[in-house]
């Protein structure tokens, strides 16, 4: 890449010798680009990312790049976490045509970003004589099982009073004391917003280790059937029905099926963590 060296010139005339030595510096001419990148996140580290890349160059040719870690979003909704194009930076060098390695470390505002967010999704982008070369997206980070749940049960706790309104809806629709389309109403503005909220709160949580995979999916998959149900019991309700003749009530019932199901597995998952996770009765997701 570079090499520092003196040069040593001896001139002799009339039997007088005079020497005189100047330094110079050769370096290698720059690589024409890269003609292959990739980025993969350390394993046990969550704020930490390896890059690596090829340059493609002459012999003599040296590959000098920066790597920024540009930010693409954070948490499971893959929403923007704030304006900060950069999380990261490194310098990547060697020769052309060898693999070359980096490795990243989250800036201060990156680690903030990832304990806040729990994931962060980033793209490692190689900028080799001003041209950029931007690799595939990389998601670091995680969030421990003990952390995830305690998570969920948060969002779940904070989602049972749009629980509770629709019950009484439901029970004013039938006293009558409130009009069917009144209900439908309230049910529309009120508790599918605040359903669809909950589902996108729990849907952006980092995601849990592996064994808590089917979890999750049930808890997503509770909501997502108790949305639908609410819809098509806000339609019924419109149309002049009443809670008891509703026929999507069989969309409510499996709602709570998936609700005891899913509240089964997370307690047995919890237990040995010394959470504890409440009864279905007590929590409506």
């Amino acid at each position: 890449g570079t090499i520092k060296a003196t040069v040593r010139s001896e001139v002799t005339s009339d039997g007088t010798t005079s020497i005189v030595s100047n330094q110079i510096t050769l370096v290698a001419p720059d690589a024409k680009q890269v003609v292959q990148a990739r980025a993969a996140a350390i394993k046990g580290s969550n704020d930490t990312l390896t890059v690596a890349a090829r340059c493609k160059g002459t012999l003599a040719a040296r590959c000098r790049a920066t790597v920024n870690l540009e930010l693409v979003g954070a948490g499971g909704g893959r929403r923007a976490a704030n304006q900060a194009t950069s999380v990261g930076k490194a310098r990547m060098e060697g020769a052309s045509g060898t693999r070359l390695g980096a490795k990243i470390a989250l800036t201060a505002e990156g680690r903030r970003l990832l304990k806040k967010y729990g994931t962060l999704r980033v793209r490692p982008v190689i900028v080799v004589s001003g041209k950029k070369f931007p690799g595939p997206v990389v998601l670091l980070g995680g969030l421990s099982a003990g952390e995830w749940i305690r998570a969920v049960l948060a969002e779940l706790d904070r989602h049972g009073e749009a629980r509770a309104d629709l019950n009484a809806i439901l029970d004013y629709v039938e006293a009558g004391t409130m009009t069917p389309q009144a209900g439908a109403d309230v049910i529309e503005k009120d508790i599918q917003p605040a359903r669809a909220e909950t589902l996108a709160r729990l849907r952006a949580l980092a995601p849990p280790p592996a064994r808590l995979a089917r979890v999750r999916i049930e808890v997503l998959e509770a909501f997502v059937v108790s949305l639908a149900a609410d819809k098509a019991t806000a339609a019924h309700l419109r149309a002049g029905g009443k809670p008891t003749n509703d026929p999507n009530s069989r969309l409510h019932v499996r709602a709570t099926d998936i609700k005891a199901r899913m509240l089964t597995h997370m307690a047995a998952a919890a237990k040995p963590l010394g959470i504890r996770v409440p009864p279905a009765r007590n929590l409506w997701p």
